[in-house]
């Protein structure tokens, strides 16, 4: 690889960064490409020369996101049959990202359809894991069958619903951390368990 291109790669890597920085500390919708520039020290046309436009920039971030979620999702399929360590799985790395999940969660309505379509495919994702994970206790006869759109949108309700109202759940910490194990054991009891 030629000097140019692993220094085209860095900053390429260095604006994500920020990106994501940036977005998780004042928002999507807030966060503009000058202070994504000015954050990491770039000439403002260096954001366009990797990233067309703005929309590019929050969906590479926002795929970012969604590998490291679906990595972590399968590698606990791999390890696992039970719907309980998927559930802990997904609440484990939505913390790492809980400041960026929360504003894609807040600021959807108010991103752009491109915008939405990826976070929505990310969701999607999500929903084949539980799916297979619920399946497979469903067949075992340790779990009864649930009309399954209705409990993944009550999962995700039941998350979004925790993170979008944080101030009333803690103290400027991790809601997931204070809360994650909680709602799963709520969400197990009261929707999946005979």
């Amino acid at each position: 690889m030629s000097k140019r291109t692993e220094q085209k790669l860095q900053s390429k890597e260095l604006i994500l960064r920020t990106a994501y920085e940036e977005f998780s500390n004042n928002g999507i919708v807030q966060t503009s490409t000058l202070q994504i520039a000015k954050a990491c020290k770039v000439s403002h046309g260096s954001i366009f020369t990797h990233f067309p436009c703005r929309d590019d920039l929050v969906i590479a971030v926002i795929d970012i996101f969604g590998r490291r979620l679906a990595e972590a999702m399968n590698k606990s399929m791999l390890r696992c049959n039970s719907l309980l360590e998927l559930l802990q799985s997904h609440v484990a790395v939505l913390q790492e990202y809980e400041k960026f999940y929360t504003f894609l969660v807040i600021e959807a309505p108010l991103l752009s359809n491109t915008i939405r379509n990826a976070v929505f495919y990310i969701q999607s994702g999500i929903a084949t894991f539980l799916q297979k994970a619920l399946q497979q206790e469903v067949d075992s006869g340790r779990v009864k069958p649930v009309n399954f759109p209705l409990l993944l949108n009550t999962w995700l309700g039941l998350l979004n619903y925790y993170l979008t109202n944080r101030e009333k759940f803690t103290n400027n910490a991790s809601v997931l951390k204070e809360h994650g194990e909680d709602l799963i054991a709520f969400f197990i009891n009261n929707f999946i368990r005979h």
